[in-house]
């Protein structure tokens, strides 16, 4: 009897060691990985310079970014201040002349320079420009579900010379890169861009230089494109609401507001856009 009564005990042991260890298994797994509660932390970079129509994108994204409760810092050279950097709000200045090749690069790896003693508390840091919209709120869902070290809104290839893009010969042809309107960086792999800053070519334009550099020394590390969430506004001529029908807030994550040369046509455009989207956040 007491025979029994050990075998009962040992038995009754064992199943609540297996049962511990299934639930630690569980807690453990992809399935809790997965769960929707679980934190994407984005720091968000603008390409950003001073002019009228451009001011007036600062306005509109600014509130709405706020309104997402997404750290975003604006970045643009000024030559009237002294020192390297100046931060003032949300409006990052740093010394320098506003050029287009080598100065939006230049300008792009002093503002990773700046937030590199924070990268720590961010999971992703997000280079966007003044005239792009990111619903951060869909993007964080999709690096949830399928997290990445590099990509963007949009991918290119180089099939073609392009001097204006410091295109010059073949050597970056069928290079896949990020687009400059939203790439994304994961927070390590930018600390090890920073490491290989002294290899970053000058000579061609910004994006196109981070996705070379990356290709070259990270070749692990294959761009990942959301092309099928990036809306490229065109010029609807005033008309709301043909806009507002040409585009989904439910889908889309980045929206390219360049339909030309007149820029306040973009502005006006931009804010119908934000609208639509703060609707259904």
């Amino acid at each position: 009897m007491i025979y029994k009564e050990k075998l009962v005990f040992v038995l009754f042991g064992t199943l609540l060691v297996l049962l511990c260890f299934s639930i630690l298994n569980y807690i453990q797994s992809d399935t809790f990985q997965d769960n929707p509660n679980k934190k994407c932390d984005i720091i968000n970079l603008v390409l950003y310079s001073q002019t009228n129509e451009y001011d007036e994108m600062y306005k509109l994204t600014r509130k709405y970014y706020k309104s997402q409760n997404i750290k975003t810092i604006y970045y643009t050279f000024s030559n009237k201040i002294t020192q390297e950097y100046l931060l003032e709000d949300d409006i990052l200045y740093i010394r320098g002349q506003e050029t287009f090749i080598p100065g939006i690069l230049d300008k792009t790896i002093k503002a990773f320079e700046y937030i590199k003693p924070k990268l720590g508390k961010y999971d992703y840091v997000v280079r966007s420009n003044i005239s792009t919209i990111v619903n951060f709120k869909l993007l964080k869902e999709a690096l949830i579900e399928t997290p990445i070290d590099y990509g963007a809104g949009a991918l290119n290839n180089v099939q073609e010379l392009n001097s204006y893009y410091g295109i010059t010969d073949q050597t970056h042809f069928n290079t896949i890169y990020g687009s400059g309107t939203s790439i994304i960086i994961s927070s390590k792999l930018l600390s090890n861009i920073l490491d290989k800053k002294e290899e970053i070519d000058y000579t061609i334009i910004d994006d196109l230089s981070i996705g070379v550099l990356i290709k070259q020394y990270f070749p692990e590390i294959y761009p990942i494109g959301f092309n099928n969430y990036f809306y490229n506004t065109r010029n609807f001529n005033g008309d709301d609401q043909e806009l507002i029908k040409s585009f989904d807030p439910n889908h889309h994550i980045f929206y390219r507001n360049r339909c030309g040369e007149n820029r306040g046509i973009d502005v006006k455009q931009m804010q119908t856009i934000i609208n639509n989207i703060v609707r259904i956040i």
